[in-house]
C-alpha cells in the first residue's frame, strides 16, 4: 500500500494526515495539527512563505511525508462556489457555458482565476426538460500557486488540488456512516463558519460567514476583561481563563467607564452572510442596553449586564451569533424547492469542539446534532477537524 500525504491549509490551523491508500481504502497512519502563526497569511490570502514553509518542512519531514505524493486541499474564504443549472449539452458546449458564466460570476478578470466545474447531477425541468446541474469552482491564482510553492518547500509531489467543498463531500461519500440524506455540515473555523447542505445525498447549496468563534472571543475579551489567547484556550482545549493586565484593559475599553445618564449599547456588528439571504431574510442580533457604570475589576469576573461576580466554573458562553447564521442556511434550505427538512446537523473544523457549542445548536434548531466522523477510519477525537484534509485524499 503507497503512503500519501493530505495538506488542507487553513487559517487557524493547518493539518497534515499521512495515510496508506490502496483499492480504495485508506488507513490513517499520523497526522499533525498545526496552529499557524498570525503572519502565515498575507491579506490577499497567500501564503507568507518566509513564516510558514519552516515549521512545515520542520513537520513534513518529522510526519514521514517527505518525497510522498500530496494531496492539497485550500480552505480559503476566496474561492467562489456556485451551483448552477445548464441544458443538456455536450462536453465542449459545457465548457464554453461555464465560461461564460464565470464572466458574469467573478468580481474581477477570469484570468486571475483557476476555474474548474463538476456535474452533480443530471435533472429535469417540470416541462421535463433535461438539465446538468454544476458545482463551479473558482480560485484565485496567486493562492493556488503559493500553495503549490509549499508543497515543493516540503519536498512533496503534489498530485491533486482540491477546494474545500469537494474534499469534505468526499469524505462523507466515503464513511458512509449516516442513514438520512438531507444533512447539514456546519465547518467551524477560528473566523468564518462554512455550511454546506445535502438534499436528496446529493449536493445542494454552500455557504460562507464571517461570524464564528473569533466574534465570541472578541466579545467577550472585551466585555470580561479577559486575554484572546486565554479565552481560545479555554472554549477550545478546556484552558485557565486570564485576565488583561492593567495596560491592556485601559487599551481594549474594558475600563472606561460611563456616568450615570449615559446609555450604552452594546451589539454585534450583523452583516449579511449572502446577497441572496440578505435580500430575502432579517436575522438581527439581541441588544443588550445598561444605564448603569461599567464594572472595571481587574481578576475577577463580571458580568456587564447584572453587575455581580462570576466564578470562573460557572462561566459559559452564549453561541447567539454562530446560531443565527445556521438558521439561516436552515431557512434558506427550506424555502427553496420541495422536500424534507434538515434531518441532521454535522459540525466539523478546527473549532467545532467549542465548549458547549454543540449543544447549544441541538437545542435552539431541535436538530440532532453530532461531531462528523467515518467508522471506516476507526475511533479518533480530532477526527471532526480532519475531515476535508482526508476527502482530499479521497477525492480521486
Amino acid at each position: 500500500m503507497s503512503k500519501v500525504v493530505g495538506l488542507e491549509l487553513g487559517f487557524f490551523n493547518t493539518n497534515l494526515v499521512l495515510g496508506q491508500y490502496n483499492n480504495k481504502k485508506l488507513k490513517l497512519l499520523k497526522y499533525k495539527i498545526i496552529r499557524n502563526n498570525e503572519a502565515a497569511y498575507a491579506e490577499d490570502g497567500t501564503l507568507n512563505l518566509s513564516v510558514i514553509a519552516p515549521t512545515m518542512i520542520a513537520a513534513v519531514k518529522q510526519l514521514g511525508g517527505k518525497g510522498k505524493k500530496c494531496h492539497l486541499t485550500i480552505d480559503s474564504d476566496k474561492i467562489i462556489v456556485r451551483k448552477r443549472y445548464f441544458p443538456m449539452v455536450g462536453v465542449k458546449e459545457l465548457d464554453s457555458m461555464v465560461k461564460i458564466e464565470a464572466d458574469q460570476i467573478l468580481p474581477y478578470d477570469v484570468e486571475s482565476f483557476y476555474i474548474d466545474y463538476k456535474v452533480v447531477s443530471f435533472d429535469e425541468t417540470e416541462d421535463n426538460t433535461e438539465i446538468v446541474n454544476v458545482m463551479f469552482v473558482a480560485i484565485p491564482k496567486e493562492i493556488v500557486d503559493s500553495a503549490i510553492d509549499l508543497v515543493d518547500k516540503c519536498g512533496m509531489k503534489l498530485v491533486s488540488v482540491n477546494v474545500f467543498v469537494d474534499s469534505i463531500t468526499s469524505f462523507k461519500k466515503y464513511c458512509r456512516v449516516y442513514d438520512f440524506k438531507n444533512v447539514l455540515i456546519v465547518d467551524v473555523d477560528y473566523q468564518h463558519l462554512r455550511m454546506i447542505a445535502f438534499r436528496e445525498g446529493r449536493f445542494f447549496a454552500n455557504i460562507n460567514s464571517d461570524k464564528s468563534i473569533k466574534n465570541i472571543v472578541d466579545y467577550y475579551s472585551k466585555n470580561y476583561g479577559l486575554t484572546e489567547e486565554s479565552l481560545i484556550n479555554f472554549l477550545l482545549y478546556s484552558g485557565k481563563l486570564e485576565f488583561m493586565e492593567e495596560e491592556e484593559l485601559q487599551e481594549s475599553g474594558y475600563a472606561e467607564k460611563v456616568e450615570d445618564d449615559e446609555l450604552e449599547t452594546i451589539k454585534f456588528d450583523v452583516d449579511a452572510v449572502d446577497d441572496v439571504l440578505s435580500n430575502d431574510l432579517d436575522f438581527s442580533l439581541p441588544i443588550y442596553e445598561s444605564t448603569e457604570p461599567k464594572n472595571v475589576s481587574i481578576n475577577k469576573l463580571i458580568d456587564p449586564i447584572t453587575g455581580e461576580s462570576i466564578d470562573e466554573e460557572d462561566f459559559e458562553v452564549t453561541y447567539t451569533i454562530i446560531i443565527n447564521e445556521i438558521n439561516k442556511m436552515l431557512d434558506f434550505y427550506n424555502s427553496r424547492g420541495i422536500g424534507n427538512d434538515i434531518e441532521h446537523i454535522l459540525l466539523s473544523g478546527c473549532a467545532a469542539n467549542a465548549k458547549g457549542l454543540l449543544n447549544a445548536i441541538q437545542m435552539d434548531t431541535g436538530i440532532n446534532t453530532s461531531f462528523m466522523t467515518c467508522n471506516n477510519l476507526g475511533k479518533n477525537k480530532d477526527l471532526h477537524m480532519l475531515t476535508a484534509t482526508i476527502g482530499g485524499i479521497l477525492r480521486r
